[in-house]
């Protein structure tokens, strides 16, 4: 059954994280734009997070093997996204877009990376000491 009509993407932020029908999505292209849906996004995780917190109750970690598993989670999420990151620069390089965005981009994938190997030392951290 075809649907009658068009979703239409609400904010800006939308247009930009939901591809249209042709399968792009909205680039934003002045400062204020670019900054007003940056805001929205935070916004809207602040938002979720609350919501989250209030629907599952505050998280009881009663021993350091329970933070374990959110560390390991945290971990892949955190390692998908520096990949991700690496292909958006590697990109950056070969169709050598502006050097900015590139050292930007490098300092991004630098910093997700550090995020991993840290969420990494977390989780052996979160062991007990005795069970080496």
């Amino acid at each position: 059954m075809e649907p009658t009509e068009q979703f239409e993407p609400a904010t800006a932020l939308d247009q930009i994280l939901t591809p249209n029908q042709d399968g792009y999505r909205l680039a934003l292209h002045h400062a204020a734009d670019i900054a007003a849906a940056l805001q929205e996004q935070t916004e809207r995780a602040y938002r979720v997070a609350v919501t989250d917190r209030e629907t599952e109750g505050d998280m009881v970690f009663e021993s350091e093997l329970a933070v374990q598993p959110s560390l390991f989670e945290l971990r892949g999420t955190a390692l998908e996204d520096a990949l991700y990151l690496e292909g958006i620069l590697h990109a950056a390089r070969t169709y050598r877009l502006r050097p900015e965005l590139i050292e930007r981009l490098e300092a991004a994938v630098d910093h997700h990376h550090d995020l991993v190997v840290l969420l990494a030392e977390c989780a052996v951290a979160a062991a007990r000491p005795d069970q080496d």
